[in-house]
């Protein structure tokens, strides 16, 4: 009994650490997207346009790869994707699906060459 125990702990352990660092956000249609990063910051924020929920993070790579997981994974849960601006610094995309609110993506690439990787804030409007 205690060396299943032991076994099941172990293969628990190595399913949750793939060694990279994972947060998994819950979008406003209910569905699960994972980031893989470091949550920095979530917040409502209030403005002119509404309330948005607004949350940010560090990942390891540069925008546009960032980008490109995201756009991936949002698409297989059905959303569609815009890009708004683009530039070597930023880079702003808008993911929509019928009868949800858009949700927003700004990929913004470090200011310091030494430290690789990219800002992520991903935000919806609020109902």
């Amino acid at each position: 009994m205690k060396c299943k125990f032991m076994v099941f702990a172990a293969m628990l352990l190595l399913a949750a650490c793939d060694g990279k660092n994972s947060v998994q956000l819950k979008l406003d249609d209910g569905n699960p997207l994972t980031i893989k990063g470091s949550m920095l910051q979530q917040s409502n924020v209030s403005g002119a346009q509404g309330d948005l929920k607004v949350n940010k993070f560090f990942v390891a790579e540069s925008p546009k790869e960032t980008e490109k997981v995201v756009a991936k994974e949002m698409m297989k849960l059905g959303y569609r994707r815009k890009v708004m601006e683009e530039s070597d610094a930023s880079y702003k995309v808008h993911y929509s699906k019928k009868d949800w609110p858009v949700v927003g993506a700004l990929y913004t690439a470090q200011a310091d060459d030494k430290a690789p990787g990219s800002r992520v804030s991903i935000y919806w409007k609020i109902n």
